[in-house]
């Protein structure tokens, strides 16, 4: 319940700055390796721009998601807890981490912005037993484990389009490239 409050909240304050802003709105999908599994990801985000003005410096605002596909557990773990003497292997997460973001930026030359946010990560672990009679692995408890997240990019917009170098603290360096509507 805490995350469908949470991402409606960020939800509805983007859409709020949204119908305010005369900029100009973007999206980008990106691609990242890396980061806290070691593993490859994507996101989206859609947010508005406004280019460098005589008086005023350009900006950027954007609101996202983005998922790391993770699946750390065994292949042949069953899901249910070890009926029998056990050991702890350790807690992996099972499910792919799903995340909202939300970025900011200035433009620090012509057509470059220094990009930086934050968000809010959430994926399922497991914790892994194995049987000491037969070796075979066991969900014995699963719980949503919930992580904060910063980011960090470099932005390159030229007319319609825009390219960003970056990195993000789950899901380590990520490239993406988008457009302006």
């Amino acid at each position: 319940m805490k995350k469908i409050w949470l991402v409606g909240l960020m939800v509805s304050l983007m859409m709020g700055l949204w119908s305010n802003l005369s900029a100009e709105g973007f999206f980008m999908i990106d691609g990242s390796y890396g980061g806290q599994y070691d593993k490859g990801g994507i996101g989206f985000e859609i947010g508005k721009v406004q280019s460098r003005t005589d008086e005023h410096r350009g900006w950027l605002a954007s609101i996202g998601i983005s998922g790391i596909f993770v699946d750390e557990t065994p292949s042949s773990l069953l899901d249910y807890p070890c009926p029998h003497s056990y050991t702890i292997v350790g807690d992996y997460a099972n499910q792919n981490q799903i995340e909202v973001f939300l970025k900011g930026g200035t433009e620090i030359s012509k057509n470059l912005f220094l990009v930086a946010g934050a968000g809010c990560a959430w994926t399922t672990e497991a914790r892994v037993s194995r049987s000491l009679a037969t070796g075979w692995y066991y969900t014995e408890s699963k719980r949503t484990k919930v992580y904060g997240s910063g980011i960090g990019e470099l932005r390159y917009i030229r007319g319609s389009w825009l390219i960003g170098l970056g990195y993000h603290s789950q899901r380590g360096g990520y490239i993406g490239f988008g457009g302006k509507f």
